[in-house]
């Protein structure tokens, strides 16, 4: 089943192609509708049927569930599992990945395969602590590793240091203090 929208007669020059508008039902009082898209996965060799499943929904308050038909938020996507294999796959024009999430929560950049909450193939990375606090503030820890990803034997915490005699003079200490 094919539904079209139409489109510019050919030949023509400049004419837009047809909008394809999906609409759910019309509610009334407190009810109210969504949209459900169901696909059906490949199954193995035979002539069983396959029956769909919902793949995406969209609620009545513009919330939009992938693998979800619950989305919590504007966009809720849930993996199909809780290891390492990839949830969302992020790519620039030249098919390059950018960013990658797993169903383990980890995150890489410029990686697809992403071994920390964080992980950050080559590239800077900026952090920032709130303006105003006369005090230290903690920023984290960190980890080095080599190009094989073999941890190497410095670790500790990263550390803003703001003297409060002169504003804004600031020093971001790594140290590896355990």
């Amino acid at each position: 089943f094919t539904i079209s929208a139409g489109g510019a007669i050919a030949g023509t020059a400049d004419l837009a192609g047809g909008d394809l508008t999906l609409k759910s039902g019309i509610s009334t009082g407190t009810g109210s509708s969504a949209i459900h898209f169901f696909t059906a996965s490949a199954g193995s060799t035979g002539t069983a049927d396959n029956t769909p499943t919902e793949k995406v929904t969209i609620l009545n308050n513009g919330n939009v569930g992938i693998g979800t038909t619950s989305p919590y938020a504007k966009l809720s996507v849930w993996g199909s599992g809780t290891g390492a294999t990839e949830m969302a796959n992020f790519t620039n024009s030249a098919s390059t990945t950018v960013m990658s999430i797993l169903n383990n929560g980890n995150v890489g950049i410029g990686t697809t395969g992403p071994g920390a909450k964080l992980h950050v193939y080559t590239g800077n990375i900026r952090m920032t602590v709130s303006q105003g606090a006369d005090a230290s503030a903690s920023m984290g820890q960190y980890q080095w590793f080599n190009r094989n990803g073999n941890i190497n034997a410095l670790t500790g915490t990263i550390d803003l240091i703001r003297d409060a005699s002169s504003y804004g003079a600031s020093a971001m200490v790594f140290s590896n203090k355990n």
